[in-house]
């Protein structure tokens, strides 16, 4: 039973991969090989293809398939699990508060290293790819669409399945926030991105729920896109002082809000 149901998370996992990234890629394919097959050796092509509207609307189009196959076929339920003997809108403002709070805790530990700086290159190129992602589209596909993907995808089946295989539970929850970090694709997010999903993956263990964790990530890439979208290429990096006031009032409130999930389930 445990090998079978590691091998169905599996297979769900990657039918998961398959339609909320293959779309955009099945988009270059018919995009190159149909309607310009001559430009498929094209280097600078390819490059303007993944950095097109068409790219924008592939992966908008993946991720609400993969949403809609996974919760329309039973998959993955979004129930209230543990959750439902207690105060909604107090889970709800404390897992908001625990975004906010690692949200703020990752940029000060960003800024304290000059990631700036050995980030150079990587930071550069996801600018270019920020300029995509703009308006309500940008919103949908950042702010809406892929956190839910994502919590469905990483979380309900990748961390559920292998919970559901009697996997231990810190080594499912390391193990699925290490893929998740690690398919993100970026350097500078890897570590925060590998926390981030320890967090959400310990909140859905404790509370048998989506939920939580599906409302911190929606409160964290909401936040980015606004504040991004408001100040754009205008903020800049706190001072050093300023940093580690941030982490003195952050690191609290994060273990804060870790506890009260603790003792109530």
């Amino acid at each position: 039973m445990r090998k079978r149901e590691l091998w169905r998370t599996v297979k769900r996992f990657l039918w998961y991969l398959v339609l909320s990234q293959g779309l955009g890629i099945l988009g270059a394919v018919i995009y190159f090989m149909v309607m310009h097959p001559s430009q498929m050796n094209n280097e600078a092509a390819i490059d303007r293809f993944f950095e097109s509207d068409v790219m924008v609307w592939a992966m908008i189009a993946g991720y609400i398939a993969s949403i809609a196959w996974f919760l329309g076929r039973g998959h993955i339920r979004l129930t209230m699990g543990r959750l439902r003997h207690c105060n909604l809108w107090a889970t709800a403002g404390m897992s908001e508060m625990i975004a906010l709070a690692w949200l703020f805790t990752e940029l000060s530990l960003l800024s304290l290293i000059d990631a700036d700086k050995i980030f150079a290159d990587e930071i550069e190129e996801m600018e270019k790819m920020d300029e995509l992602f703009k308006g309500i589209r940008g919103f949908l596909a950042i702010a809406i669409l892929t956190p839910i993907s994502e919590e469905i995808g990483f979380r309900g089946m990748l961390l559920g399945g292998l919970l559901r295989a009697r996997v231990r539970p810190w080594v499912a929850i390391v193990c699925s926030a290490v893929v998740f970090g690690i398919l993100h694709g970026t350097e500078i997010q890897l570590m925060g991105t590998i926390v981030f999903g320890i967090i959400t993956g310990w909140l859905l263990w404790r509370t048998r729920s989506l939920l939580p964790g599906m409302i911190m990530h929606l409160t964290n890439n909401s936040f980015v896109f606004i504040t991004d979208y408001l100040w754009g290429d205008d903020d800049e990096n706190p001072e050093t002082w300023e940093a580690i006031v941030i982490l003195a009032v952050c690191i609290p409130l994060l273990v804060y809000g870790l506890k009260w999930f603790h003792k109530r389930w």
